[in-house]
């Protein structure tokens, strides 16, 4: 598939992943409420952080070195399997500790069992996040979009039974995400043997390492420090204010980051474009058409993004829109920082954006300390959009000193940029794919 085909091919899938995700968040907050919401939030940020954390760049690598050697990709998937079984056995005790530790403070209503099953999340996780990088380390993106497609099926049909059923709880939700794990985890091994027509049989070779975790741990480290920088907030939220506070301000978080459908979809699919073809242009070309559709879609938000917080999920979350205004300047900025980054990551510069993303997370570090006792959300939101938009205005200042591109090239909408997204969507219709 050329570029522009796998793009429109991911947006599809994505376009159906927001749909169904407004239904699976508005099921769950009207369900939970603003209270278990934030308790949810918390107890399942803590397993995912460890396993971005735990992650050491497998995932990148495998995406990274496995186009340019494919023989060895019964290696890489069988080394995977092996390190997230080493790293699981690591990080789990550090998951209960933390969980120990913060025990009466956060979690003093959770069942116990609860916060074990959570663990769950961490080999689980570990291992379908490093698969996923070798099915798109053969460029197979459209397999990562089906499976993507039907975990959120699963996903729906598990919460409308259970809601109907039972009473929809933070346990159930735990419950429904390590299932929906398993499952993911399971198509990924289909669609390898299926379809790849990979090995599974597991052979570890650990020959020649270096090179793979130095590339990957930069990009890892850098990973890290961007999620960091996203759920920060949360963290100190419930710190300072409250569950019910934190879970008024997920929902602020979550309709910002579904507004990155587009840049997402972009910028997977340019990452693997650079690594392969290093072309100069196209990032630029994006990152104009990308920031003029955001711009207008955050004129949108702003118009009615109140009245929609209220008809999806309810009364209860409606304090979740004066934070999101805040927000929507470091959203849009950021939708050209996804970019940036992964054109500079496809040209093998992944120490670039680990520079980036620690500048901008120290920096939102200490603005939150100061804003959210003052401000609260709205201080919280402001935090975050300030780092997002100092992240992204690194980012292409390196971009540009490494492309020789210009400002304007970034920013400036161009006529002839119109007309040729025009023409290659015409030839996508026509079945002309290669483009």
């Amino acid at each position: 598939m050329s570029f522009i085909y796998k793009s429109i091919h991911t947006g599809v899938f994505r376009v159906f992943k927001i749909i169904v995700g407004i239904f699976i968040s508005a099921i769950i907050a009207r369900e939970l409420g603003p209270h278990n919401k934030g308790l949810l939030a918390v107890i399942t940020l803590i397993p995912t952080f460890i396993v971005l954390f735990g992650g050491l760049g497998i995932e990148i690598s495998n995406v990274y070195f496995i186009p340019q050697n494919k023989n060895n990709a019964s290696k890489y998937y069988s080394n995977s399997i092996v390190i997230a079984a080493i790293l699981s056995i690591i990080f789990i005790p550090i998951g209960l500790i933390i969980f120990y530790l913060f025990r009466i403070r956060w979690f003093s209503e959770v069942s116990a069992h609860y916060l074990l099953y959570s663990l769950i999340l961490i080999p689980t996780g570990l291992i379908t996040k490093y698969l996923n990088g070798v099915i798109l380390g053969f460029n197979k993106i459209e397999i990562s979009n089906k499976i993507g497609f039907f975990i959120d099926i699963i996903n729906l049909i598990c919460l409308i039974t259970i809601s109907i059923v039972y009473k929809l709880s933070v346990g159930w939700m735990i419950l429904i995400i390590n299932f929906l794990n398993f499952s993911n985890l399971f198509f990924e091994l289909y669609y390898l043997k299926k379809e790849i027509r990979l090995d599974l049989k597991i052979k570890p070779d650990f020959k020649g390492l270096k090179p793979f975790f130095s590339y990957g741990i930069k990009g890892h480290l850098a990973n890290v420090l961007s999620f960091f920088n996203y759920r920060l907030d949360m963290f100190l939220i419930m710190y300072f204010l409250n569950a019910t506070a934190l879970g008024i301000y997920t929902i602020a978080v979550a309709v910002a980051e579904k507004l990155w459908l587009l840049p997402d979809i972009l910028s997977s699919v340019l990452f693997l474009h650079i690594s392969n073809f290093k072309d100069k242009d196209l990032t630029a070309f994006l990152s104009r058409i990308v920031f003029f559709i955001m711009a207008l879609i955050s004129i949108i938000i702003i118009l009615i993004g109140k009245y929609l917080i209220v008809l999806v999920y309810g009364d209860a979350f409606v304090k979740s829109f004066y934070p999101l205004l805040f927000l929507l300047p470091g959203i849009i900025f950021l939708s050209i920082g996804k970019l940036i980054a992964s054109d500079v990551m496809g040209r093998g510069y992944s120490h670039v954006t680990l520079i980036s993303s620690s500048i901008a997370a120290i920096t939102n570090l200490i603005l939150n300390l100061i804003l959210i006792p003052r401000y609260g959300l709205s201080g919280a939101a402001l935090s975050s959009a300030f780092s997002y938009s100092l992240h992204t205005l690194y980012m292409i200042n390196q971009y540009l000193h490494i492309t020789k591109n210009s400002w304007k090239d970034v920013f400036l909408l161009k006529k002839s940029d119109v007309v040729y997204l025009l023409n290659a969507i015409k030839m996508f219709l026509a079945g002309k794919n290669k483009i």
